[in-house]
């Protein structure tokens, strides 16, 4: 699965979430990140466990190929049956 939240505002919120599911074991689940958000902050939220963080103006081509191959890795993720 993925988890996509258009809000960058809630960034740091998101860090925390991302953190909290790696350690619920549900790090197989992509957390993906759109909006402004400020370059310091998309470093934080990378190491925190999001998946990608897209700015505005990104390709939309480009940001549904991310999504699709970052929700193939997620099906095949054998962490996703460990619950």
């Amino acid at each position: 699965g993925a988890i996509g939240i258009e809000f960058a505002s809630f960034y740091r919120a998101l860090g925390a979430e991302a953190l909290l599911m790696e350690e619920d074991g549900l790090d197989h689940i992509r957390v993906v990140v759109g909006g402004i958000v400020p370059d310091n902050d998309e470093g934080d939220l990378l190491a925190a466990g999001v998946a990608r963080v897209f700015h505005p103006g990104a390709d939309v081509g480009a940001i549904v190929d991310d999504i699709k191959s970052l929700a193939l890795e997620a099906q095949n993720d054998p962490r996703r049956f460990m619950s």
